[in-house]
């Protein structure tokens, strides 16, 4: 009788794995977006299968997404796969090893499995709500609300600790855009510690004199175009800036001047060629028990002339960011 159970328990297994196999294969996700917030200018979409925020762009004909989604998402190595859209990590990269016992593949519970999803039916705010994250011990909240401007939306992460974990966390949201040619970046003289304000172009300089251009004492442009092999650059900033020939992308953050930041930046961009990340970090905290750590990201989609002087246009998003503050 008691192999028979160990049998029926082993066969259970099996199963029990196998569906969680099938669950994750790519092939059997749709993308379409699941959850979708208008106001009379702007569209935000969610996929509560993948967690992810799927499309923001105007409402009006003929505008389309902004954000880059993966049309052949496969697993890697790692048994990760590449949506793409916006995603919310909760622990820095290089502390995956010791968190996850791999080198890439970031949280299931955060990236991989279903998120709840709620729509205001005023349409003025949608709540993402995670499973729990067992290695963490968090859950993860995502609240999208309109901003008190014309083209803002406001994202409130949430981080709160449901079981004890020995493994720190910060608020990691990134954002998969279509590549944008030219990339603005905030670079303020006043930060905690030294910025990485080049890119890692090894030894070209010619090739890192035509990618970074410096604007005033701190604003960075970078033209994207010119790289052909993943790159990233991290700083300490309150915005960055993806310019298209006729939108422009603002994301503002804040940094704690006294916060931990692990990977010396708050503000990152990453750069290959099928598509380019904005990725803001909170700092790194160690909570405790029914503890929450809340990160702010604000979004802005302003339109733009293509003629319109570099100048002007930085001059008139800092004019934006002012506004709000």
């Amino acid at each position: 009788m008691k192999l028979l159970l160990n049998r029926y328990f082993q066969f259970a297994l099996l199963l029990l794995c196998a569906l969680c196999c099938i669950a994750q294969t790519s092939d059997e996700i749709d993308l379409a977006p699941k959850g979708v917030m208008k106001n009379k200018l702007l569209q935000v979409s969610v996929n509560s299968r993948t967690g992810r925020i799927v499309y923001f762009g105007k409402v009006s004909p003929g505008h389309h997404n902004l954000l880059w989604l993966n049309p052949a998402p496969t697993a890697d190595k790692y048994d990760w796969v590449n949506w793409g859209g916006d995603r919310l990590w909760a622990t820095q990269q290089a502390g995956f090893r010791y968190v996850y016992q791999n080198d890439l593949r970031p949280d299931r519970a955060l990236d991989q499995r279903p998120w709840q999803v709620t729509i205001d039916p005023e349409q003025q705010y949608t709540q993402m709500q995670s499973s729990l994250s067992l290695p963490l011990g968090i859950s993860a909240k995502r609240i999208l609300s309109w901003g008190d401007i014309s083209g803002e939306l406001v994202i409130d992460n949430q981080l709160k600790r449901e079981v004890a974990s020995p493994f720190p966390v910060h608020v990691w949201s990134i954002t998969q855009l279509c590549p944008a040619p030219l990339v603005f970046v905030d670079c303020p003289r006043k930060r905690p510690v030294p910025n990485r304000d080049w890119l890692n172009l090894g030894k070209d300089a010619a090739l890192q004199k035509q990618t970074v251009e410096k604007i005033g004492d701190e604003i960075l442009a970078i033209h994207t175009r010119q790289i052909n092999s993943p790159a990233k650059i991290g700083f300490f900033g309150h915005w960055m800036a993806a310019v298209y020939p006729k939108y422009v992308l603002i994301q503002a953050s804040q940094f704690a001047m006294s916060g931990a930041y692990p990977d010396g930046s708050n503000l990152q961009l990453y750069i290959e060629p099928k598509y380019i990340e904005l990725e803001t970090l909170s700092e790194n905290r160690m909570l405790q028990l029914g503890e929450t750590l809340s990160h702010r990201v604000r979004w802005y989609l302003i339109d733009k002339t293509e003629d319109e002087k570099t100048h002007d246009l930085i001059k008139r998003i800092r004019s934006i960011l002012y506004e709000v503050r």
